[in-house]
């Protein structure tokens, strides 16, 4: 075997963008020579360009022992990020690259993937770079101050580098989100106005935002104007939903599902348009028809890349058959739909195997009887003859129930542990929501949920139902407002649902943001304050304002999106009626 006729001629295929016949003769070379530094590299390259991101891993990791160049830890680094391990990075480029003279953005990346943002905030600060190198080094920067809600240094970092911009449209597109963000539409619109919306690569992008803004200041005439003039019916269906989502949040139901259904019209596959007027059909009680309009749930979260097992949207009759229940999204989503398993006769379960989140299965055990329960990670998608897999959210599509039966399954039938009296009302507390799309507006500063406790703290004992590590916000909060928070450091939440769920079962209230605390207060029947964020909690009004899903819950919804303040004072007005 000629090796270096070999590497020869895999790189003309290559140069001829013949890929399949490159990849063949790198694996011939391989068996024999199978530490060739160039035909992994190369091999490994093709992976990457055919989006084999998982062959590609195994060959870049057998590399990394024996070859660190470069360009070959910029490859190794830009493919863990596309398989999303960004822990891997951290770990590659601190034994690489320790004094970041050379991985500096990557690392930030990294951090910010991670969501590690005071992390990226203190690297930042260390550096200290007068003038940033890239247009792309910029936006990292921007991306993190935009992430940790420090709107002015992510508008200063734009404006500062200006220079760096060869394509000023990216420029403009993220001035305006971050004026967005500030709330201060009017500046927004200028920006976004700067680009040429009929001929810039951003036009679609620019052309939502500036929707949504003009939405913001309720100038309808402006936002009819430009979605009228849109030429594309795909894009017009999306803008045109936007105006649906505006209504909703006005609460003008009538209106939205005019825009909804006018934005189904325009473009079929507007999944986003159908998930949102089935979820107006549910919360007016519009069972049937909501209901079969949600299963486009399914395809618009795989276009969000949430966790989807299958897609059933296609499956239209589950009698006579095997079924495979699967749990959707996460396990806030498994137990909010838990109970439509309570519309499934015990006759029928038998047939039924129920692959759901592995911290879950003592919780279905112990209160649903006749299911196969199993860890979701053992579900295999082939289908044998006469089996379906559908979606848990999908239950109440595919069986027969009526109307009552449907408003029956809100009342909790779950074992609830037997509370111990205690001298003090206990009060368990969750701030924080690790929603990736939704964090930012779900969860709220531990500091400013203790200011429901102002004046109230010694009548109360106070425990933490958040998981992860807050012993630091802990030491602060009874520093500055001499509040302790009772928590166990060895108990693991995330992990440990059962002991949350003890926790929650041992609380007179509990107070919490939309996650999956409030879920398990909710399904146990516990008496639950909900912070409810303005225009991200729809779901949470499928069975009305007062949550007639989870009965003993009540609603604190915000004024204005990402603002907690009138929340914050209606609880504490409310307080003792409500504990009491």
């Amino acid at each position: 075997m000629q090796l270096k006729k070999l590497h020869k001629e895999a790189l003309n295929y290559c140069q001829l963008n013949q890929l399949d016949q490159a990849e063949k003769i790198y694996e011939k070379i391989l068996k024999k020579f199978p530490r060739d530094i160039q035909s992994l590299s190369n091999l490994g390259l093709i992976y990457l360009q055919k989006g084999e991101f998982l062959k590609a891993e195994k060959i870049y990791d057998d590399l990394y022992k024996f070859e660190r160049s470069i360009n070959f830890l910029k490859n190794y680094i830009n493919l863990k990020f596309e398989i999303k391990k960004s822990d891997s990075i951290l770990k590659i480029i601190k034994e690489n690259d320790p004094s970041l003279n050379i991985f500096f953005e990557q690392l930030l990346k990294a951090y910010r993937y991670l969501k590690r943002f005071d992390e990226a905030l203190e690297l930042i600060n260390n550096k200290n770079e007068k003038e940033l190198s890239s247009m792309s080094l910029v936006l990292e920067y921007y991306m993190i101050f935009n992430h940790n809600k420090k709107y002015d240094d992510a508008i200063n970092i734009l404006k500062e580098n200006e220079n760096k911009f060869n394509n000023p449209d990216l420029l403009n597109i993220n001035m305006g989100i971050s004026l967005r963000n500030k709330s201060e539409y009017e500046q927004a619109i200028q920006y976004l106005q700067k680009i040429n919306i009929d001929k810039s690569e951003l036009s679609n992008e620019a052309k939502k935002e500036l929707i949504k803004n003009y939405l913001d200041i309720s100038d309808i005439q402006s936002a009819e104007k430009l979605i009228e003039n849109e030429r594309s019916d795909t894009l017009k269906s999306e803008l045109v939903a936007l105006s649906g989502d505006y209504y909703v949040e006005k609460n003008l139901n009538k209106k939205a599902i005019k825009k909804y259904e006018e934005a189904i019209f325009l473009y079929e596959d507007n999944f986003a348009a159908k998930t949102s007027l089935a979820e107006i059909y549910l919360s007016n009680e519009n069972y049937k028809e909501g209901f079969e309009l949600y299963k486009w749930r399914v395809r618009r979260g795989i276009q969000l890349n949430k966790r989807f097992y299958v897609d059933d949207t296609d499956v239209i009759d589950i009698k006579n058959k095997e079924i495979n229940i699967i749990g959707e999204q996460g396990i806030g989503d498994e137990i909010f739909y838990l109970r439509f398993l309570d519309l499934i006769e015990e006759k029928q379960r038998y047939k039924i195997n129920l692959y759901i989140d592995e911290r879950l299965l003592d919780l279905v055990k112990n209160n649903l009887s006749g299911f196969n329960s199993y860890p979701i990670t053992h579900f295999n998608n082939n289908l044998k003859n006469n089996h379906v897999n559908i979606n848990i959210g999908s239950i109440p599509r595919l069986i027969d129930w009526n109307s009552a039966e449907i408003k029956n399954v809100k009342f909790s039938k779950y074992n609830l542990i037997p509370r111990i009296s205690r001298e003090k009302k206990r009060i368990g507390i969750s701030w924080s929501s690790k929603n990736v799309q939704l964090e930012d507006y779900k969860s709220i500063k531990l500091e400013k949920l203790c200011e429901v406790f102002d004046n109230k703290k010694e009548d109360l004992e106070i425990i933490s139902l958040q998981y992860g590590n807050w012993i630091s916000e802990f030491n602060k909060i009874k520093d500055k407002k001499k509040i302790s928070i009772v928590f166990n450091e060895k108990d693991d939440l995330f992990n440990d649902i059962n002991k949350l769920i003890s926790l929650v079962c041992s609380c007179d209230l509990v107070i919490t943001v939309c996650n999956v605390t409030a879920h398990i207060a909710g399904l146990f029947g516990i008496k639950t304050i909900l912070l409810v964020p303005r225009y991200h909690g729809r779901l949470w009004f499928w069975f009305g304002e007062k949550s007639r899903w989870y009965s003993n819950s009540i609603y604190f919804i915000q004024d204005e999106d990402k603002n907690w303040d009138n929340v914050i004072r209606n609880i504490s007005n409310k307080f003792w009626n409500i504990l009491f």
